[in-house]
């Protein structure tokens, strides 16, 4: 099995590395301008078959991994849960999305640091940064963004949008809350628009619920069911959230999220196949003291 981010893979395995136009996906004959759309031939079993390589991404042309015997290259290199999900898709939604493209969550990112700040966390999981927002504060962990997505934020949300959350706007009277999303990434094409304007927190939270779902279930280990629930969450958390920014919002991240399921049914849980483990030890290897030599050299006692 190839365990790799999105370009590491690319190299190694020889998938195509450039997804602005023609086929983006090495395990689905998908377009970029299909991104957030379901597709009759998605429906029938899971895992499928690897389509032909002319109808995907994956080249397979410069790889010694063809020379070997009993090994599918493209269902053994599994999408990078990691990588795609919570340096991906939680990273985009509350940094791009929330923070940067609507106004730091319309002015009341303090109020969230605040939650983050008090909020009480065993001490066996990792906690995120009490400033969670700020560019200054450095990029989350991967474990971080699990905590933060599992434990943190449906309870900020529930806050700081509770006038809204807790009554119908329109029937009660009470003015509904909403944002102006000016998005400071992506680009609005003409087959991929971007939908700026205001976007109200009744629209919004329901899709933040669908992503914190999607973090819950990638932690656990499902049974065929529970994938079938994680994939159906995933597609609905895609499609809702071209409804709502458009689809030249949505990444590849956010698609080759949709093979995951497919890679925990071949597989087993994510922790055996994201690249996780292998960050952790670089960071421990980053982390070893050399006395400030470089090359590797170390001084001794």
């Amino acid at each position: 099995m190839v365990v790799a981010d999105s370009a590491a893979r690319c190299k190694v395995v020889d998938f195509k590395q450039t997804f602005a136009r023609d086929y983006l996906c090495p395990y689905c004959p998908k377009h970029v301008n299909q991104l957030g759309t379901h597709k009759p031939w998605e429906e029938g079993p899971h895992p499928r078959p690897a389509p032909p390589t002319m109808q995907t991404a994956a080249r397979l042309d410069s790889t010694v991994l063809k020379k070997l015997k009993n090994f599918n290259i493209v269902l053994s290199s599994p999408p990078d849960p990691m990588h795609a999900v919570h340096g991906g898709m939680c990273q985009r939604f509350w940094f791009d999305f929330l923070v940067d493209g609507c106004g730091n969550i319309g002015k009341d990112l303090e109020a969230a640091q605040t939650i983050i700040s008090k909020a009480k966390i065993p001490t066996s999981i990792k906690r995120p940064d009490n400033r969670m927002g700020d560019r200054g504060a450095g990029p989350p962990s991967a474990e971080q963004w699990v905590t933060f997505f599992r434990c943190q934020l449906p309870f900020i949300m529930l806050h700081i949008w509770a006038p809204t959350l807790a009554y119908d706007g329109r029937a009660s009277g009470v003015r509904e809350q909403h944002f102006r999303f000016e998005p400071k990434t992506g680009s609005s094409k003409e087959d991929r628009p971007l939908l700026e304007g205001m976007k109200h927190v009744s629209d919004i939270f329901p899709v933040a619920m669908l992503l914190c779902c999607i973090v819950e279930l990638m932690e656990q280990d499902l049974d065929d069911d529970g994938v079938e629930e994680l994939r159906q969450y995933i597609k609905s958390f895609n499609i809702k959230l071209k409804d709502l920014c458009g689809q030249g919002w949505l990444t590849f991240n956010q698609h080759i999220a949709e093979h995951i399921p497919d890679a925990i049914k071949r597989f087993g849980a994510t922790r055996n196949f994201s690249c996780l483990p292998f960050e952790r030890y670089n960071g421990k290897l980053g982390r070893i003291n050399n006395s400030g030599h470089k090359q590797g050299k170390m001084r001794g006692p």
